[in-house]
């Protein structure tokens, strides 16, 4: 499969997503996050007002990956600098209308390919560096898709060179890299739909923000179980329900939890094991999506945000102690 993947993609061979030597002091027992933003990515002047964000993630060079809806039939996806600079951007149009809005997630990339999806069944692989991009329609391959499902989120398994495409429902579905079906896995009853994914510790984590719970569970065809769920953050009493995570290049895991009405937003971070919660802050109650990058040689925790239609990125430091 990794050779496959060379010749289908031979820009592979040539990038790399950091050097190890020049993050190894980031590789810490416990690793603090600063208590405000470091800095501020001002995209707001560079796209246009109304986009709305979905996914971010990063590349090796610190661009930065942003996904999301522009209209009811609409999304777009953005690669912008660290200046909030767009590089190239891409506005794409569903064929039909459907009831639901154009929401488009993403997440890490193959070389320089961004994995995404789309509502309602759409996956892709978009080329950062010349903006082309390959896409499939996941009901054309998976016969028993039902109407009324829709793709919620995305992540890989590199263990098994494996994308993982979450749902509204309990079941998800994985694909290699050249965006062939291979199986469904069925979630635990107790987990309502995967609003977002991301496998570590060769588990899948979930945030069910329908259920308003987050959990790790096990990764197989038929009769996954939880293996633990994690602990929820307190807020005056308040049930918040998850919808954003990434892992840290330490192992550490970075959740984001928001009161659905009031809409205040905490970050989590959680132990390597997912088993301790070690800190609670509040962050920008309008924050969008979470993930973590590596700027000059130390890790960043980088939060998405739309105040008034306008993007902005606030950058954290991540200190290890």
């Amino acid at each position: 499969m990794i050779e496959e993947m060379k010749q289908e993609y031979p820009e592979l061979e040539s990038l790399s997503d950091f050097v190890i030597s020049d993050v190894t002091k980031v590789i810490s027992d416990q690793v603090v996050i600063t208590e405000s933003a470091e800095s501020v990515v001002d995209v707001a002047g560079n796209i246009a007002k109304g986009y709305y964000i979905n996914g971010m993630k990063s590349s090796s060079n610190c661009n930065i990956v942003l996904t999301g809806r522009v209209s009811q039939k609409e999304s777009h996806i953005t690669v912008t600098n660290m200046k909030g600079e767009i590089l190239n951007q891409n506005v794409l149009t569903r064929n039909k209308r459907f009831r639901l809005r154009a929401h488009r997630y993403c997440c890490n990339l193959l070389g320089f390919n961004a994995i995404t999806v789309c509502i309602l069944d759409e996956i892709g692989l978009y080329n950062i560096s010349d903006s082309s991009y390959q896409k499939k329609n996941i009901s054309d391959m998976v016969k028993t898709w039902p109407e009324e499902r829709h793709v919620c989120s995305v992540t890989t398994n590199p263990a098994k060179n494996e994308i993982i495409v979450g749902t509204n429902s309990r079941e998800v579905y994985a694909f290699d890299y050249q965006l062939n079906y291979s199986h469904i896995i069925v979630l635990p009853d107790v987990i309502k739909q995967s609003d977002d994914i991301t496998v570590h510790d060769g588990n899948l984590l979930i945030c069910d923000y329908e259920g308003r719970s987050s959990y790790a569970v096990t990764m197989v065809t038929s009769g996954s179980k939880v293996v633990y769920r994690f602990t929820k953050p307190n807020l005056g009493g308040v049930d918040l329900r998850p919808y954003s995570m990434c892992i840290g290049m330490g192992g550490f895991i970075y959740m984001l939890w928001e009161d659905e009405l009031q809409r205040n937003t905490v970050l989590t971070q959680y132990s390597r094991d997912g088993r301790q919660l070690l800190t609670t802050m509040p962050v920008a109650d309008n924050a969008e999506c979470i993930t973590t990058s590596v700027v000059d040689g130390e890790e960043k925790l980088m939060i998405a945000t739309i105040t008034s239609g306008k993007i902005y990125i606030y950058i954290y430091g991540l200190v290890p102690v």
